[in-house]
């Protein structure tokens, strides 16, 4: 097995081990992140809308809800792993969180389009 890591002063690059060696492995994976922006039905931008993310369907990983405001531009971004999460978006925190406004994602999408009605 040859394992290839990133440089830094204290990786060896291109270890070879032999038939039935162990070795420790340490794996650090950065987030991939979500993001995207908020716009209403005519594709304006919607600042201030309010972004929820949770965890769904592959249950391998425990991420609680978390969310962000949308900047002035009506964008939002969450740092998080692969997998896949629901987004949810309302206007202002007076309003509802309605399931028709609900989008599935992966970790890593950029460009996601959340649409207001």
């Amino acid at each position: 097995m040859v394992l290839q890591l990133a440089p830094d002063p204290k990786t060896v690059i291109g270890k070879v081990l032999e038939p039935g060696a162990q070795a420790r492995v340490t794996l650090q994976l950065g987030p991939s992140g979500v993001s995207g922006v908020v716009v209403d039905g005519d594709g304006t931008p919607v600042p201030g809308a309010d972004v929820w993310l949770n965890a769904c369907c592959d249950h391998h990983h425990r991420i609680g809800g978390s969310h962000v405001i949308a900047d002035a531009l009506g964008r939002f971004a969450f740092d998080v792993p692969g997998g896949s999460f629901v987004l949810s978006v309302r206007r202002t925190a007076d309003d509802d969180y309605l399931d028709e406004d609900d989008k599935l994602v992966r970790g890593g999408e950029r460009n996601v389009r959340l649409v207001l009605p």
